[in-house]
């Protein structure tokens, strides 16, 4: 009975021994190539052991162990010496050693080795290398924002060159920080149009911006300017608690009780969390709100028929006019009249002034305003060396002031049909709640419930002015769009869903809804302006030729953010003019300045514009969406009545 016992138990001991074996030498190989190599190694030396006691009792020599354990080696590590043995055992051992030295000595030797190349490529891929430089740029985060960021700081050659020289750095360097990197992003960033040979300069590392171990990573302390792109990180939090706590991450490194913190530029979604984000970091910050930019730049456009294009040109630095700020101490004292009169090449339109440790913009001031010491010049021009100031000109001829516009004996009503739903939409109406010259009758289409909108808009507070109706429909059914009337509005708006998985859907839907629209109104002798918003600059080209507006969020908000970066004091021309009761830029027609059609020299279209006390930026033609905006102080304009002028009125002071 005792034997019946005893020889389970004897083959559980040897079942839990091999697995002990097993277990052993894969904890080895998992260790790394260095415990792979010596746990070969091991095995090789048992086996030339055993090869060399094998073949030891037919040795007729005289030979000793070690001599045989050399032997097997021998075999083990190289297949020439096969043909040397004699006997029929030594060549039986023979053989099987260096059958194993294929398999053990060469395999897996190469396969170790293979398998650490491999993986220290991979690593090398993956960005987790610490990176080591000073003064450089750095994007915490991939998203929608991070490629149209890059870009713009590449496309703006001028401003970067001006940006290290203040820095003291001769060369950009620009890291951006992803949760993962992969071949993608690298592929990304080469098919850039703007990037593309300029990819080399941009540095991928691996992480997020939550954890301080990944900020060194890419050496935050020692940036010049740090961007924080809104929805660059997860892990469940709101993008907005995710922005938070990465400047708070960044203001408890512990180089920061040593080194000031460096300057950061952070995006928001929800304007309200702005003073939570500043007191969260101990350094210089700017915060862009971009529901708020997109917002209000969508107000511009709905308040202003075919000012997209004019914005398209201001707000991408890549081509056209730009905003510029410059120095220009030798005009201390200068009228803001005698100092336009210098530039022939840009419009100036006003200067930014730091008064009581802050920045004060002072856009469209009068004639006589003074110009002091530290003041930024703000101008529209091509390029930064058509910004620097001429010789002093004979002051213009003063033109009799023309009579204001008449103003309505009441404000007149618009009706504006906002098809699609998103947090910028509930930004929007209070927006236009908050202008004061026109009453606006809202129409909000969405298949998301309505109570739930309500809801969102109540959030930020509650409508005075605008009058709001929403309903419950799908838009993008032509039946139920031709339901809604369309050709009886003032505007429609095609927002961009938030209810959808993705960008590229919200853009389908979109523009699958354009279309509709499209067709809904041929035939309508004045259709309403069709204003269409975009996630993804790619799908622009789809609806070109087209009678409606874009506006692509990403880009606008991307180059707030990358302007802001290299040059501060921008952030306040861009909140003066996205502001409500600030200046402005319209679209007004030649008559509204008494202009009739013609040749005009543009100093003189400017001279009139300016009797009314507005500035006049260029000129465009709706016909062929042909802006002209700066086209030189000595340029002469063809003027027709259908053209509209781009004007900056208002101002602040």
């Amino acid at each position: 009975m005792s034997s019946l016992i005893s020889k389970p138990g004897r083959l559980l001991r040897r079942i839990r021994l091999a697995r002990w074996l097993h277990y052993w030498v894969e904890r080895q190989f998992v260790k790394g190539a260095g415990f792979q190599l010596a746990t070969v190694a091991a095995l090789i030396a048992l086996i030339s052991l055993v090869g060399g006691a094998l073949v030891l009792p037919v040795d007729t020599e005289g030979a000793s162990l070690s001599d045989m354990v050399w032997w097997a080696f021998l075999r083990l590590s190289d297949p020439g010496y096969l043909g040397d043995d004699q006997g029929t055992w030594r060549r039986v051992v023979s053989t099987v050693l260096t059958v194993l030295g294929y398999v053990v000595f060469l395999g897996a030797l190469v396969a170790i080795m293979t398998q650490w190349l491999i993986q220290q490529m991979r690593r090398l891929e993956s960005g987790l290398t610490p990176v080591v430089a000073r003064n450089h740029l750095v994007v915490l985060g991939w998203n929608s924002r991070t490629l149209p960021i890059v870009a713009e700081i590449m496309g703006s050659a001028g401003r970067v060159s001006r940006f290290l020289a203040r820095h003291r750095t001769r060369r950009l360097e620009l890291v951006v920080l992803s949760e993962s990197v992969t071949a993608r992003h690298a592929q990304a960033l080469r098919d850039d149009p703007t990037i593309g040979r300029h990819a080399g300069q941009v540095v991928l590392r691996s992480g997020t911006p939550l954890l301080v171990e990944d900020l060194e990573r890419v050496d935050c302390m020692n940036a010049a300017a740090l961007i924080i792109p809104c929805g660059s990180t997860g892990q469940g939090l709101g993008a907005d608690m995710a922005t938070i706590k990465a400047l708070l991450s960044i203001s408890n490194h512990p180089l920061a009780r040593h080194q000031p913190l460096p300057y950061a530029v952070a995006e928001i979604r929800d304007h309200r969390h702005a003073m939570v984000a500043r007191r969260s970091y101990r350094g210089p910050l700017e915060v862009v709100s971009g529901n708020s930019v997109i917002s209000r730049l969508m107000v511009q456009n709905l308040r202003n028929r075919g000012l997209s294009r004019v914005y398209g040109e201001l707000l991408n630095h890549r081509y056209g006019n730009s905003f510029y700020l410059r120095e220009a101490p030798h005009l201390d004292g200068v009228t803001f009249a005698a100092a336009a009169g210098r530039f022939q090449r840009a419009v100036l339109c006003g200067v930014v002034r730091g008064r009581a440790g802050e920045l004060r913009p002072h856009l469209n001031p009068p004639d006589d305003f003074a110009l002091a010491a530290g003041d930024s010049l703000v101008l529209v021009a091509a390029h930064y060396d058509d910004t620097e100031p001429g010789p002093a000109r004979p002051a213009p001829d003063r033109r009799m002031p023309l009579p204001p516009l008449p103003a309505a004996a009441e404000a007149p009503l618009r009706q504006v049909l906002i098809l699609g739903w998103n947090r910028n939409v509930a930004t929007l109406l209070h927006e236009l709640d908050a202008y004061q010259d026109v009453r606006y009758q809202v129409t909000v289409v969405s298949k998301q419930s309505a109570r739930m909108r309500e809801a969102v808009i109540e959030e930020l507070g509650l409508l005075g002015r605008v009058q709001l109706t929403s309903i419950e429909a799908d838009y993008a059914v032509e039946s139920e769009l031709r339901a809604m009337a369309p050709e009886g509005f003032d505007n429609v708006l095609l927002a961009s869903s938030e209810r959808l998985a993705s960008d590229e859907e919200a853009d389908a839907r979109a523009l699958v809804a354009c279309l509709l629209l499209e067709e809904v109104l041929t035939g309508v002798a004045a259709p309403p302006q069709v204003l269409l918003e975009l996630q993804d600059p790619d799908n622009e080209p789809l609806i070109a030729g087209r009678r409606a507006e874009v506006v692509i969020s990403p880009l606008v908000v991307a180059h707030m953010i990358a302007q802001v970066a290299l040059r501060r004091k921008l952030r306040t021309v861009y909140d003066a003019l996205f502001t409500a009761g600030g200046p402005e830029l319209v679209l007004r027609a030649p008559a509204d300045y008494e202009l009739s059609a013609g040749r005009w020299p543009f100093a003189e279209l400017q001279a009139r514009v300016r009797a009314r006390g507005e500035l006049l930026l260029g000129s465009y033609r709706p016909s062929d969406d042909e802006g002209r905006l700066n086209p030189g102080r000595d340029a002469d304009i063809a003027l027709s009545p259908d053209d509209r002028l781009a004007v900056l009125a208002g101002g602040t002071l």
